[in-house]
Formats: C-alpha cells, sequence, structure tokens
C-alpha cells in the first residue's frame, strides 16, 4: 500500500509517502497561483507515486458537501472549489482532505484527548479524541477577545502590526521577542499577547478537557512554554489539573503525516 501525504500551505506544497511514519520521497514546490496550476501540479506529481491512498491537508474550512468556503488570503482562488472532488476525479484511489490545523492535531496525537494549536501567522486548532478528529472545525483562533479575536491578538502577522502601531517600526516575532529583555515597554506588550493566549487556551482546556495541549507553528518555538504554563496555570481553578502542554515534535512535516491518519480513524 502506498499512502501518499499532501501538504497545501500558501506558499509552499509538499508531497511524501508515509511508510512507517516517515516521510519518503519528499518532494515541496512553490504553491501555484491558480486553481488550474494546482491541479495540474497536483496530478502530474500524484502519478509519480502511483497511490493507493491521498490525504490532503489544506488551510481553511469546508462546508458539509466537501466545498471551501475559506482558505486565507494567499489560497483565495480555492473558495467554492471542491478539491478533493476535483482530485479524486484524476485518480483511482480513495483520497481524504482535512484542514491544517487538522492535521497538526492528528499528527501529534499519540493516545486520549489531543487539542493541537498552531501559533504561526495566525492561529489554528484542532481536537482528536481516542485517534479521532473530534470535530472538522474547532477554531479557537476565532474566538472573541475585546474588540477582536484571539488571533487578531496572538496571530504573529498581528502582534507584528500590533507593534508597529505602538512603537513606530516594523521587526518580525522574533525580534520583538528579544527587543522584551531590553525593553520594558515592549516587555509589557508580549506580556499582554501571552496573557491573551493563554486566555485562549484556558477557555479551551475548561471546555474540552485535553490530556495534552500541543503547540506547534514559528511563534510556538519562541522560549515561552515556562511562562505560558505558568499564566496557565493562574487561569484554571486550582482544583482542575493542568494538561500535559509541550512543543510539535513533527516539525514542518505534520501536515503530511496527519493528512494520512485519516485512514485509520
Amino acid at each position: 500500500m502506498v499512502l501518499v501525504g499532501v501538504d497545501i500551505g500558501g506558499t509552499k506544497i509538499a508531497f511524501a509517502k508515509i511508510v512507517r511514519g516517515v516521510a519518503k520521497n519528499k518532494q515541496v514546490f512553490p504553491t501555484p497561483s491558480s486553481y488550474s496550476q494546482l491541479l495540474a501540479l497536483l496530478q502530474e506529481q500524484l502519478a509519480l507515486f502511483k497511490p493507493s491512498k491521498v490525504g490532503l491537508s489544506v488551510p481553511g474550512f469546508t462546508d458539509k458537501k466537501g466545498t471551501i468556503i475559506f482558505a486565507g488570503s494567499l489560497l483565495s482562488f480555492l473558495v467554492g472549489k471542491s478539491l478533493i472532488k476535483d482530485v479524486s476525479s484524476f485518480l483511482s484511489c480513495p483520497v481524504k482532505q482535512c484542514n491544517d490545523a487538522d492535521a497538526f492535531a492528528l499528527a501529534e496525537h499519540d493516545k486520549g484527548r489531543t487539542l493541537g494549536i498552531i501559533w504561526g501567522s495566525g492561529i489554528g486548532s484542532g481536537f482528536v479524541v481516542d485517534d479521532k478528529l473530534f470535530s472538522s472545525q474547532v477554531e479557537l483562533g476565532h474566538m472573541p477577545l475585546r474588540d477582536g479575536t484571539l488571533e487578531s491578538s496572538c496571530g504573529g502577522r498581528f502582534v507584528e502590526y500590533n507593534y508597529a502601531l505602538w512603537f513606530k517600526k516594523e521587526h518580525s516575532l522574533p525580534e520583538i521577542y528579544q527587543e522584551t529583555k531590553v525593553n520594558k515597554h515592549v516587555a509589557l506588550f508580549f506580556d499582554q499577547v501571552l496573557e491573551d493566549l493563554a486566555s485562549g487556551i484556558a477557555t479551551a482546556i475548561l471546555l474540552l478537557n485535553p490530556d495534552t495541549v500541543v503547540l506547534g507553528g514559528g511563534a510556538s518555538n519562541l522560549p515561552v512554554l515556562r511562562e505560558l504554563k505558568s499564566k496557565l496555570r493562574k487561569k484554571l481553578p486550582q482544583e482542575f489539573s493542568l494538561p500535559t502542554i509541550r512543543r510539535h515534535s513533527r516539525g514542518a512535516d505534520a501536515g503530511l503525516f496527519g493528512c494520512v491518519k485519516l485512514f485509520s480513524v
């Protein structure tokens, strides 16, 4: 059996054969700028793999019929399209699809109840219970927060935007974090980001009661996990046990691993 994972992102698309938990023959290409070009690339590359089953990881949301209703600004050409139907039309094998946050949660899941949170330019989340997706749309990033959402407060690109508004200069998220060590005003600014992120995660913990919370995405690589855990502990009732909270283990290949796990759940 040849299991093939396809991870479609805003800037790149990756293909790999998944064998006993290892990504083999991985190929990475720039994401095409149109739907027809994307389908052509998928058809060309998947033909080379000769797959028995194909999993697709795609940003955004689909409706109950499988039509993509939101895919972010870089992949807006996907909106209104049924990617899984169109890919199935040129393959003679089963195809399954999930969004990138669900794929991340599936990839990082071991046992019990796993909440996967992608903390990158935005915030996405997926929830897996006993090897099964709890829902296809557990959207922590869209949780209302003050006048916006959790994502508009804590998502990497929003933190950079808000920093530029407050401090009249542009920095990347890692640069902002480094500046917290020498500028107390920036430290206070970033502390509020962590407070808001902890509030969002605490709410999800109270609602979903996960055994494990896994952080992925570029922002999760900042050395703030201990501080985030401390803030979470203060936001949860004392009698409520804090779940295991850790960073991702699959790295950039989580989407590839997660989408093929759809065939085992």
